[in-house]
């Protein structure tokens, strides 16, 4: 028997891979037997779940009432995700269960002042500090200065991936006017975070030196959305960029796209990149933080250090070699089967801490 409370600041319908990767979890936790209860700030409500308040006072009363509500029998973890409100919270209620706090996002910027040191010293009264890689670990302590004490362990996430229907592809098409004679580049989601909007900015530049026939799709709708459109148009590539805006399913633009293109300068680990992994793409992507984890360069796919040469050189090679495009797409669904193939794996490992 397991007992799981998750604590997240977001959950279903927001917060991007930080709520995929908590559902993922959650669904995983389900389908192995285990008592799971969420605890959410921002999110759409669900089966087993609670809306919480940010207002510290109301915060801590909800989340140690519900860490009261774990049992006394089998394994019981509190994983939490969010701030050190949040983790201490979660501490007050520890008898009861293991306490993890997990990292899922890249800092360009130095942890400072008291918040810095409650965090850390909250941070060794924890069961482990878990990372979504390697990489963001490194980034958290070089980057943001950050000292981990005590245990800590990579946890890993998968990808749960809905097939696109023939029909929704062929609709995708219609809709934005994909031809068979042009050369797709695909980036998903690039458009809310400033670190994954420098890198939609490269491939936009990127355009410019590549031949007419190659355009690139830009899903997404965050707060850069407009700035990037703007972007594409002083570039003078606007007509080459494609804008669809927000996708129920955003792999119909996977389906139809000839190379992923995960071009940013702060990751974890990202969860797209996982998704269209496991769907046969052949991609290119930077070699920032948790991505290389993820791919092994050359076969599996192609890292790049962040610059317009690197895009223009990569996609030529690509635009040119076609067998090895195809090549490439076998083994990048060959590696996320070995390495990240279920949720069942995050969930399992993390109930042996």
């Amino acid at each position: 028997m397991c007992d799981v409370l998750i604590i997240t600041t977001f959950w279903k319908g927001v917060g991007g891979g930080v709520a995929a990767y908590s559902y993922g979890l959650y669904t995983a936790l389900k389908e192995l037997g285990c008592n799971v209860r969420v605890l959410y700030v921002k999110g759409s409500p669900s089966e087993d779940t609670l809306k919480i308040s940010p207002v510290f006072p109301k915060l801590l009363w909800q989340v140690f009432k519900n860490s009261l509500s774990i049992s006394d029998n089998g394994n019981k973890i509190t994983l939490v995700y969010g701030g050190w409100p949040y983790l201490l919270a979660a501490l007050i209620g520890k008898k009861r269960s293991k306490v993890f706090y997990i990292f899922h996002s890249h800092t360009d910027k130095k942890y400072e002042g008291l918040g810095k040191k409650i965090l850390e010293f909250l941070l060794s009264k924890t069961d482990g500090a878990l990372f979504v890689s390697r990489g963001l670990k490194r980034n958290l302590e070089e980057v943001g200065g950050l000292r981990i004490f005590g245990k800590w362990h990579v946890l890993y996430g998968s990808a749960s991936v809905e097939i696109p229907s023939k029909k929704g592809i062929a609709s995708f098409r219609e809709r934005f006017g994909i031809e068979e004679k042009r050369f797709y580049l695909l980036a998903l989601g690039l458009t809310s975070l400033q670190a994954k909007t420098r890198g939609a900015k490269l491939l936009i530049d990127a355009l410019r030196h590549l031949p007419p026939h190659v355009e690139l799709i830009l899903t997404g709708k965050g707060r850069f959305y407009s700035m990037l459109k703007e972007y594409a148009t002083v570039q003078g590539v606007d007509d080459r960029v494609i804008f669809p805006g927000y996708l129920k399913n955003p792999h119909v633009a996977t389906m139809v796209a000839d190379i992923y293109t995960h071009i940013s300068y702060g990751e974890g680990l990202p969860l797209a990149l996982l998704e269209v992994m496991s769907l046969g793409k052949a991609i290119i992507a930077s070699r920032v933080m948790g991505i290389p984890e993820s791919l092994r360069s050359p076969k599996e796919g192609i890292l790049i250090e962040n610059n317009v040469d690197n895009v223009v050189s990569n996609v030529t090679v690509l635009i040119e070699n076609p067998k090895l495009k195809k090549k490439m797409a076998v083994l990048s669904r060959r590696a996320f089967l070995s390495r990240f193939s279920s949720w069942k794996m995050t969930a399992l490992k993390l109930l042996s801490f």
